[in-house]
């Protein structure tokens, strides 16, 4: 027979060693769950970041990436569309840049605001320049351009006069048109032009005297010889600077590195 004292003691150990068992059972449990609830969690924002990228606007993720200048530096781009005028915008400028420079960039008939885009023409002048693209028809007169830039002013921040205005082929016809209004407002919406080869030019004449005091960088395709005739035109008539770059008629696009360094120039 085992006596009580020791059967008692017995006893004593084998609870120790249960309760000692099940509080290290209980341990590992507890930290098994908190292990899997940290892993669905991270799962689930992993997931929910996944779904916000799958919603935002694939061109304009792109783009955002495509302006950004340096790892230290930040840019804003913005899609979106005026609210006045319902025209639809790219605007872009460096938050590093102390330069007030402001470029409003329009279209050819064939062409739309992301051409812009177009290697990296955009994201180029973004360094140096606040810089909006707008999807303004190329059929707009200059009362329609005059509304459309004062949605920029008020909608973009960006004060008029704006520094320059380039304007592809067909929408230079926005400008010429300004030549029938009130040229005495032209200087309250635009310090300078930038005509690539707008052929409504052609069909003024003497009226393009009036822009003699407008600075104008006339730009055209070294292969377009109609954008050559408007560019000389402008410059015998307007006293407009004229240059030639490679290319044909929407040379921009084919030698987007001297177009940039034209415009740069001029505006400097």
């Amino acid at each position: 027979m085992v006596p009580k004292a020791k059967n008692l003691e017995f006893r004593q150990r084998m609870g120790s060693t249960v309760n000692k068992r099940c509080s290290w059972g209980l341990f590992f449990a507890v930290f098994i769950l908190l292990s899997g609830t940290l892993f669905l969690s991270s799962q689930g924002h992993s997931s929910t970041r996944q779904r916000q990228l799958d919603f935002e606007d694939p061109s304009t993720v792109a783009f955002k990436t495509q302006v950004g200048i340096a790892k230290d530096e930040e840019a804003v781009a913005v899609e979106g569309t005026l609210l006045g005028s319902n025209i639809p915008f790219l605007h872009c400028s460096s938050s590093t840049s102390s330069d007030s420079t402001s470029l409003v960039l329009l279209h050819g008939a064939r062409f739309k605001k992301e051409d812009w885009q177009t290697n990296g023409l955009l994201e180029k002048f973004c360094k140096d320049f606040n810089v909006v693209a707008l999807d303004l028809e190329v059929k707009a007169d200059h009362v329609e351009l005059q509304n459309v830039l004062k949605d920029v002013e008020q909608q973009l921040s960006i004060s008029l006069p704006v520094s320059a205005l380039v304007t592809p082929s067909a929408s230079g016809f926005s400008v010429v048109d300004w030549l029938d209004g009130d040229m005495g407002s032209f200087a309250n919406y635009i310090q300078r032009w930038i005509p690539v080869a707008p052929p409504s030019v052609l069909k003024v004449t003497d009226a393009l005297s009036q822009l003699k005091s407008v600075p104008i960088l006339a730009i055209y395709g070294s292969e377009d010889s109609m954008g050559q005739k408007v560019s000389n035109r402008l410059g015998e008539m307007s006293d407009a600077q004229v240059v030639d770059i490679p290319g044909s008629h929407p040379c921009y696009l084919d030698s987007p590195e001297e177009f940039i360094h034209h415009v740069r120039k001029f505006l400097k």
